[in-house]
């Protein structure tokens, strides 16, 4: 019966302060921790085909990420929100009176994967490599993709490294600088 009086303080004096002591610097309750943008009059929308293979959406919520970095701008439609009125497509089009612009995944990808880093290409074989991929893409600001897709989206990117899961092989993309590090 002792211990258990005892015990709590014992792990307490082990662990140190609570979460929340004043020596933590707490953020104050009218601030928040995530980032504000600026509002937006013009959204892109990509209808994804249900078609659409893995590769090719992860290569594009990869983008998507890429390209919100500094504010909404594309939209990616995976269940024909624009001819549902009750979507959240609808309502955020509606509620903040935003003009869209439709283009498909094609074109998608020609205007928004110039310029980026690179390519992370996982591994569908080991599903681990989705998730360590996804990071380092986003860390190197970069874009996940599948073996599948890699070699066409690095030539019409034209100016990026490509990296893939678990090897160490150079890639013979034109590039400002091929990795051959491995992920």
């Amino acid at each position: 019966m002792v211990g258990l009086l005892v015990l709590p303080a014992f792990v307490g004096a082990l662990w140190g302060a609570e979460p929340g002591s004043p020596g933590q610097g707490r953020m104050p309750p009218g601030e928040s921790p995530f980032p504000v943008f600026p509002p937006v009059s013009h959204l892109v929308v990509v209808p994804v085909p249900p078609t659409a293979n893995t590769s090719t959406r992860l290569t594009l919520l990869s983008l998507q990420g890429l390209v919100n970095r500094q504010g909404a701008g594309v939209y990616l439609d995976f269940a024909d929100e624009r001819s549902d009125p009750s979507s959240v497509l609808s309502f955020v089009v509606a509620h903040y009176a935003l003009t869209t612009e439709v283009i498909d995944v094609g074109a998608a990808l020609d205007r928004y994967l110039p310029g980026r880093a690179g390519l992370v290409v996982y591994d569908p074989a080991r599903p681990e490599s989705v998730n360590v991929a996804t990071t380092v893409a986003a860390i190197r600001r970069g874009v996940i993709a599948g073996p599948d897709t890699a070699a066409s989206l690095a030539r019409a990117a034209c100016t990026c490294s490509v990296d893939e899961y678990g090897s160490t092989v150079e890639t013979s993309v034109p590039s400002r600088e091929t990795s051959a590090m491995p992920v």
